[in-house]
């Protein structure tokens, strides 16, 4: 295949693309375009995918353009073997430890990239996205097919955790879907011979949850069953025992599952004493009494059969009883016994079954009709005429549906006396059409469509114009009951091999009665998955377009016959259609996308039985590399996708020339960090501005920089903030040096004119018309201004790139972008990073050994979950934010621990406490804390170690002496806080003035957060106090407070302007500390980003300050939920800091000391 054919399914792809997505235009496609010529060395299929990839697939609707392409006709003519998995990169390398994830869905997938065998590998993946697929219902029984297919007990424990877990969801659809799947996976243990499993099965009944109960006591009474079945006769008295069970659903559960034992008694030729379950028939409990009927007459029905004749009078007796729903089990019941005496050539009594028919209650009268249509079939079959004048009666009811059930069951029976060449009724039946009474006429058409249907199927072929009528009437009843009849009529000529023609049911779709639209949505579904089952494309096209209508029932019906139709066909080996299927799991009807999933996972049992082989040396490969020990230098499972020498790059498939050669930093490359790299490359390449949206801390900003260090090109971060204007960027009219007003290129000129790669970071922190000065170089790739009044333009230097980054809108203070100005941009979307990822990196770039990696990245992604969920932070107006940043922080951490030489005690007494500083030292509610310390210490185990925790954390204040000493300092002078920092913290106080010195040791900045006179700001001037260093102190709130901290221009005694530096820059550069109180009153606090990742700041006239080693910065806040003039701090801004909360003093003897030392200094607190 040649470029010319990739031109034309790209063209038709974007046309595709185009109708589902509004924000695609030409300049996508121009971008997908493009690409394609650096990709020559590439198959097709390979070239299609990157380009697509690049051009479309990088978006946060990504899982939906992609099921968009896959259901292109044209890609599925072009590329019939073109799968979901082909737009993932796929490492060529053997995973490493540190890649190894502890999601379920997670963990098959990286067994699938272990796999060789193709089909194998394909079945694999589908299994990990049904595990990560959004909905839970869908996950469970997943998980279950998971323990099923994985020959690997590590993990089965992991699946069986899960589940075990899920017991707790709030929702019970949830609980009651694990449960079952639980109860499967048990039983399979059980019968493998692990006799513990019954009691896990058993423990269920006693949870305090009715689902779980009830769907436990359904699992349970099977495998009592089995059990018995296998001669373990001791369990049947346990099953008898739940009957006794205070849930009345386990008795009656526990009643069914005794009947299915003694009626294997039977089928062995055992008589079973049934004296417990007569008994029962007495019970006060309506529902045990039904229970009881309905095994009896099971038990009465097989004796029969076995040519036993039981005592069946009782129940008889019983129809004096006035309560209906007795009345309905009696009658259901004695209906099987009288069937099984008729089988025996005897001839029952059927008065009493018969004057049901008369009863009062109508469900009693509906019960009667189906019980004696089954009856008098029986009698046909032994023929025997029985009088049907009693359901003619019926017809008449004044009830709707007993009149529908018998005109139904008279069809029934009718249509057997036909096939015993009895007509009479047939005639009988069509001679009652003439009725003036159309309610009657309804019902005799109801009962002839099925008389019709049985016809026409044995080859009397003159009744179809019959049936086909009946569409024709008014009636919508008799429409709908044509329309199903005529279904089974068509469907039985597609399998003989003839084509009826369609368009009668077909017009039934626009009937103006909506139950009649609805039956022939559903019938006509039907029909063409026959059709369409036999090899009639045709027909599977029709299927696929209702798909399309805007009418619900007509989607659901044809979606559920395509899943069936679909299944079908792969299982014939027609593979191109597993995409298709896959694609109804997104179908808004959960009813339909959960079908599809039972569908799915059939397949995926039948395509992995056929290749246990290669999954068993899979599975043994994932087991030994479990066992490893981390490699000291491994940099992540996507390493390898990345060359280097001192003149070219090569990244996948792309080569880029190295400007000279620097120092290369270290760099993890994860799967999401290959595909943002590779990305920058492409679009560096291409000439294409590259904007990276995405969650905070998932590595934007960071690749630019390292890609631009690598390629040896001078890369420049510049933080935009809502108070930018033009003139910062491209330039304006600026005093110099003399005071003289003359033209200042901005930063984005003199980037430009410098062949740097400048990066616009928080775009969207900038008003929409301000940044649209980009627009004309993002279009053509010139920068055109306005200078002096003077139109101006220049061509960039040849190196020059530009970057933007951009969080989502939900963060604080974001603008909404124009979709105009986004196109210009080619834009790559991260999503948060996998939990598999960060113990990637945390194992790489800090050399932690795997078991500990893992345990925390699974600790972290717990913790943002809650946060997200705000199961931590109910209270708060700011959800905590978890984000790679705190996975950083503890590497830090760790790394130093583990080459202290510390024995395993103390080792992890202090990995506890620097878990405990970096997670839990945020959280601002005490009871929280204490439960996350608890669910620290269930991932970690602390405490089986032998660990006291409070003890660990009143233990730090002896640190503090120690942690002063290690702290660097530039001598300070006027600006050394006095008096007002003359404080003797408290015991508390000393825990937070422990972890802001730990923060302070590792060079990070520190957020304090807590309520008003809570001690933040007093803290900070102890410290500095102490360490006698300069603190420049800037209270936001103030109106001076934006001025003071970053400067501006001023006017000296002659007159004349001038910049005069803020606060920021002095201390940045002389290395001071810097407190800016009450921060979240303004948001230029974003502004600090660049500083905070890069160490250098600019500012208003384009100097670069580099921070000095010294520099250390503070920020402090009142919680958003005090008063409305507190904003939130976005996430990106509060995730790049150390937070800390810092408690207000409720102790009573830290207050009796503060007292105390208000009126006398000389109180020493250790004696309080």
């Amino acid at each position: 295949m040649n470029t010319l054919d990739l031109s034309e399914i790209l063209s038709q792809i974007y046309l595709s693309l185009r109708e589902n997505f509004p924000q695609f235009n030409i300049r996508h496609l121009k971008r997908a375009s493009e690409a394609l010529k650096f990709l020559n060395n590439l198959s097709p299929k390979q070239a299609l995918v990157e380009i697509l990839n690049y051009g479309f697939g990088q978006i946060e609707e990504r899982e939906r353009v992609i099921e968009v392409i896959l259901n292109h006709p044209l890609v599925q003519e072009k590329f019939p073997d073109l799968k979901r998995d082909d737009f993932e990169t796929l490492s060529e390398q053997t995973p490493s430890i540190s890649a190894i994830p502890v999601n379920i869905d997670e963990l098959v997938s990286f067994i699938a990239r272990l796999v060789l065998d193709q089909e194998l590998k394909e079945a694999l993946f589908l299994l990990s996205r049904l595990l990560s697929h959004r909905d839970k219902l869908i996950v469970i029984p997943a998980m279950g097919i998971a323990f099923r297919v994985l020959p690997s007990d590590g993990l089965r424990e992991i699946i069986i955790d899960e589940l075990e877990n899920m017991l707790t969801e709030k929702d019970w659809h949830l609980r009651q879907t694990a449960t079952r799947t639980l109860g499967e996976i048990y039983t399979y243990l059980l019968t493998a011979g692990q006799r513990k499993y019954l009691k896990k099965l058993e423990d269920l009944l006693h949870r305090d949850d009715w689902h779980v109960q009830t769907t436990a006591a359904h699992i349970l009474a099977s495998v009592y069953i089995l059990l018995i079945k296998e001669g373990q006769n001791g369990n049947l008295a346990k099953l008898k025992n739940m009957i006794k069970n205070r849930c009345p659903e386990i008795g009656i559960i526990a009643i069914n599952a005794l009947t299915e034992v003694y009626l294997d008694f039977i089928k062995e030729g055992i008589t079973p004493d049934v004296k417990d379950i007569e008994t029962i028939v007495n019970s006060d409990d309506l529902s045990f009494q039904i229970a009881a009927i309905n095994s009896l007459a099971k038990i009465y029905a097989a004796l029969i059969k076995e040519g036993k004749i039981p005592d069946f009078g009782r129940l008889e007796a019983m129809f004096e009883i006035k309560y209906g729903r007795i009345k309905e089990a009696l009658t259901r019941g004695l209906a099987m016994v009288y069937s099984a005496l008729i089988e025996m050539g005897q001839r029952p009594d059927l008065t009493k079954l018969e004057s049901m028919l008369d009863e009062e209650d109508w469900r009693v009268r509906i019960t009667a009709i189906n019980a004696i249509t089954k009856v008098y079939i029986h009698l046909i079959q032994e023929g025997e005429i029985p009088d049907l004048t009693k359901f003619l009666v019926l017809f008449k009811d004044r009830y709707g549906p007993v009149t529908k059930a018998a005109a139904t069951a008279l069809g029934r029976v009718c249509s057997q006396l036909v096939a015993k060449g009895k007509r009479g009724c047939l005639n009988e039946l069509e001679g009652l059409l003439d009725s003036t009474n159309w309610f009657f006429t309804r019902k005799v058409n109801i009962s002839l469509a099925g008389v019709y249907s049985y016809l026409i199927q044995k080859g009397e072929r003159r009744y179809l114009n019959y049936l086909e009528n009946m569409l024709n009437e008014k009636d919508f009843y008799v429409c709908i009951v044509a329309i199903s009849s005529l279904a089974q009529v068509y469907i039985k000529f597609i399998e003989q091999g003839e084509k009826p023609q369609l368009h009668y049911l077909e017009n039934m779709l626009n009937h103006p009665n909506t139950y009649v639209g609805i039956a022939a949505a559903s019938s006509l579904a039907d029909v063409y998955c026959s059709f369409a089952l036999r090899g009639e494309d045709e027909y599977l096209e029709k299927l696929e377009d209702l798909l399309e209508s805007e009418n619900r029932d007509l989607v659901k019906a044809s979606a559920n016959s395509l899943v069936n139709v679909y299944s079908i066909l792969i299982e014939r080996n027609q593979k191109q259609y597993l995409n298709r299927l896959e694609g109804l799991l997104n179908n808004e009807d959960p009813d339909v996308s959960q079908a599809t999933s039972k569908a799915l996972s059939k397949i995926i049992v039948n395509m992995i039985a056929k290749k246990k082989d290669s999954l068993q040396r899979a599975v043994i490969d994932f087991e030994n590399i479990l066992k490893e020990r981390l490699n000291a230098f491994l940099k992540g499972s996507f390493s390898s996708e990345i060359k280097i020498d001192s003149n070219l790059v090569k990244i996948g498939h792309l080569e880029l020339k190295r400007n000279k050669v620097l120092e290369i930093p270290v760099c993890v490359f994860t799967e999401s960090s290959f595909n943002i790299i590779k990305t920058i490359a492409l679009g560096y390449k291409l000439r294409h501005p590259v904007l990276l949206l995405g969650p905070t801390s998932t590595g934007k900003s960071f690749l630019i920089k390292w890609l631009a260090t690598l390629l040896g090109y001078e890369h420049l971060s510049y933080t935009l903030n809502p108070y930018l204007s033009k003139f910062e960027l491209i330039g304006g009219m600026k005093p110099d040096k003399k005071g003289r007003f003359v033209w200042q290129d901005g930063i984005i000129l003199k980037a430009a004119k410098e062949g740097k790669w400048l990066v616009l970071e928080e775009i969207n922190l900038a008003s929409s018309e301000i940044i649209e000065v980009l627009n004309d170089y993002l279009t053509t790739g010139k920068i055109t201004y306005s200078q002096n009044g003077q139109q101006k333009q220049i061509i960039p230097a040849p190196n020059f790139a530009i970057f933007a980054t951009a969080n989502p809108e939900s963060y604080s203070q974001r603008q909404k972008l124009s979709k105009v100005f986004l196109s210009r941009w080619k834009i790559y979307y991260q999503k948060e990073l996998a939990e598999s990822e960060m113990a990637e990196i945390l194992s790489s770039l800090f050399k932690i050994p795997s078991s500990i990696a893992l345990m925390i990245a699974r600790f972290h992604k717990t913790l943002e979950k809650q946060a997200q969920a705000k199961v931590i932070g109910k209270e708060e107006k700011d959800p905590y934010i978890y984000s790679l940043r705190d996975i950083i922080r503890v590497g830090k951490r760790v790394s130093v621990l583990l080459k202290s030489n510390l024995s395993d005690k103390e080792f992890f007494k202090q990995l506890f406490w620097e878990l405990y500083t970096v997670y839990l030292a945020r959280i601002r509610n005490e009871s929280e804390r204490q439960a996350l310390i608890s669910s620290l210490d269930a991932h970690f185990g602390f405490k089986m170690k032998g660990l006291k925790l409070e003890e660990i954390i009143d233990g730090q204040r002896k640190k503090i002496t120690f942690l002063f000493n290690e702290i660097r300092v530039t001598k300070g002078d006027e600006f050394i806080p006095q008096t007002e920092a003359d404080i003797i913290p408290t015991r508390s106080q000393e825990i937070i003035v422990t972890s802001i010195l730990y923060a302070i040791k590792y060079n990070e900045p520190v957020l304090l957060v807590g309520m008003p006179a809570s001690g933040k700001t007093t803290l900070i001037r102890y410290l500095a106090k102490q360490k006698q260093t300069n603190l420049f102190y800037i209270n936001l709130s103030l109106d001076t407070g934006l001025e003071e901290l970053l400067g501006g221009y001023v006017q000296d005694e002659k007159g004349r302007w001038y910049y005069r530096k803020g606060m920021l820059f002095k201390a940045v550069e002389e290395g001071f500390w810097l407190l800016v109180d009450e921060a979240n009153l303004s948001s230029l606090s974003e502004y600090l980003n660049t500083l905070i990742d890069f160490g250098y700041v600019i500012d208003e006239e384009g100097n670069i300050y580099q921070a000095h080693p010294c520099f250390k910065l503070f920020l402090a806040i009142n919680p958003p939920r005090i008063h409305t003039s507190r904003n939130l701090l976005s996430p990106s801004l509060r995730s790049r800091f150390f937070e800390i909360w810092v408690e207000e003093i409720t102790r009573e003897r830290e207050l009796r000391y503060l007292v105390n030392q208000w009126i006398s200094p000389d109180v020493d607190k250790d004696t309080l």
